[in-house]
């Protein structure tokens, strides 16, 4: 039997997978909330105002400045107008790269082409891959240049790897996490230093390094400090939380909560068990990969992920966090499969003896139904997500640009969508991109939200409306407010204004959002 030549393969694979990302992107989708953030940081750098997210303050609430900067030079030259068109263009356009280094990898690595693209498969047409691409993060960015840097080391260039791998880490705080496996890998085989390697990866990071301690004090993203446990809680507490997440956190990375929910797989037990044939099947093709240059970095480097993302960021079930691992382990299943299919032939050899690929390309031709229907419908209630973000926290940020004074301040959790369009000054209840509330939180770990509001009395609050805080409410670990005296003096001090109730997704009501504005003089309560 012909099978198609590797160049068919190459185009049919990567023109299904733009069609793919082009058919969700003007299917409706819009950019995720922390990808505004990141481009207000953009949109001041390049109105001269400097790499800031609330003006006059250096504070480095982003953990992507290479992104930063691409989309800050994109508004500086072309405007804002376009920039989210860009960042998807872009990002496709990566994506693709991202498909054929990694096939590429697979192939060098004494794969069969055939083999080869087809371990790349869920990459074109799974749902969080293509969702990522129209997502505005920097996740494809990310995955392309680990990927082009896992090439040239399989390649033996190691100053490109090494100068690539100083770039991931200006991509994500991840991106050190393989700059240093690098240099491991490379320590061990030669039993010392790689010191040219070494410098290149400097020549390329020490530049941003060195203004970042400059301009803000620290290397250190506050995002990244705001959001990790151990600004929180002990070192002992954390690691043991962290730990106890890794087998969830593996699992989840095989995404099935993505797939249709139809027929058999409606039941938790039939999930799980796919779930736990995905393991198999991973565990199985990196007994495979581990053997060979270039699979066998993709093994261990995903299992370093797997072991950092639960202890640096419990919320691994964040699209953006589980893609750049998960394009690591896809591959690697997909060559437990194609060993499953091997298997297949020696056990039936005589009707597969003319085709001996013929159960691999099934296997893929049967991935391909299920993976090709579950977009479909995940682009539907992505696009119903998208409706929902624009008819609440989009809504409010126009409302405070258009109907606020400029000098006014905002205090929310929220604050990419609104923060991006209001313009306005924002205190962030979070901690991303205010310190000040960071160290609130550090000191108070029951109330700090009270605590915030009354301490920065900020203009405006936008809360959701299961924040509200009539009865006692958790909100990030701690109660919203301690006391009834609390709750009274909020809204003696505060009085609602507006009110955005979103539609029901997936059987469940989208957020509602309620924006309360400050009293002009406080209205006497008791206790």
């Amino acid at each position: 039997m012909e099978y198609p030549t590797s160049r068919r393969w190459i185009a049919a694979l990567l023109i299904g997978a733009a069609a793919a990302r082009m058919a969700v992107y003007f299917y409706g989708a819009a950019p995720a909330e922390d990808a505004w953030i990141t481009l207000r940081y953009s949109r001041n750098i390049a109105n001269g105002l400097g790499f800031v997210y609330n003006p006059g303050e250096a504070v480095l609430g982003t953990t992507t400045p290479l992104w930063t900067l691409l989309n800050a030079l994109y508004i500086r030259l072309f405007g804002a107008a376009t920039v989210v068109a860009f960042a998807f263009w872009l990002s496709m356009l990566l994506d693709l790269a991202t498909i054929v280094l990694i096939s590429a990898v697979l192939t060098r690595a004494g794969f069969k082409p055939i083999t080869s693209w087809g371990a790349v498969l869920p990459l074109a047409f799974f749902s969080p891959f293509v969702f990522s691409t129209v997502s505005g993060m920097e996740t494809s960015l990310f995955c392309a240049i680990l990927a082009f840097s896992l090439y040239s080391f399989r390649s033996d260039n190691r100053i490109l790897a090494f100068a690539s791998a100083g770039l991931l880490a200006l991509c994500r705080p991840e991106g050190y996490l393989w700059l240093g496996f690098l240099l491991l890998t490379v320590t061990l085989e030669r039993r010392e230093l790689p010191w040219r390697e070494a410098g290149a990866s400097v020549a390329v990071a020490a530049p941003w390094l060195v203004f970042s301690a400059w301009r803000f004090g620290t290397i250190i993203p506050h995002s990244a400090i705001a959001k990790s446990p151990f600004t929180y809680s002990s070192l002992a507490r954390g690691l043991k939380s962290g730990l106890e997440l890794i087998p969830k956190s593996f699992l989840a990375l095989t995404f099935l909560g993505y797939l249709p929910h139809v027929g058999l797989l409606n039941g938790v037990w039939p999930r799980r068990a796919l779930e736990l044939l995905a393991a198999c099947m991973f565990l199985l093709g990196a007994m495979v990969g581990v053997r060979r240059r270039g699979t066998r970095e993709m093994v261990l480097f995903f299992f370093v992920l797997i072991l950092f993302y639960p202890l640096a960021a419990p919320d691994i079930l964040c699209s953006w966090y589980g893609v750049p691992p998960s394009v690591l382990f896809y591959p690697i299943l997909m060559l437990g499969l194609w060993r499953v299919c091997g298997f297949a032939v020696k056990r039936f050899p005589r009707p597969l003896k003319r085709r001996p690929d013929a159960p691999w390309v099934l296997a893929c031709g049967a991935l391909l139904l299920v993976l090709v229907p579950g977009l479909a419908i995940r682009a539907y209630h992505l696009e119903l997500y998208s409706k929902n973000e624009a008819d609440t926290r989009k809504a409010i940020g126009l409302f405070f640009a258009q109907q606020t004074p400029a000098e006014a301040t905002v205090m929310l959790e929220p604050i990419g969508y609104i923060g991006y369009f209001s313009g306005r000054y924002v205190y962030d209840l979070a901690g991303l991109v205010s310190p000040a509330i960071t160290k609130l939180r550090q000191e108070s770990p029951s109330g700090w939200c009270a605590k915030a509001i009354f301490s920065f009395s900020p203009d405006y609050i936008v809360l959701r409306d299961y924040e509200i805080p009539q009865n006692y409410v958790f909100v990030g670990g701690g109660r919203f407010f301690s006391t009834s005296q609390e709750r009274a003096d909020f809204f003696s001090r505060y009085t609602e204004v507006r009110k955005y109730a979103g539609d029901s997704v997936d059987g469940n009501q989208w957020e509602s959002y309620v924006v309360f504005q400050k009293r002009s003089r406080p209205q006497s309560v008791q206790p």
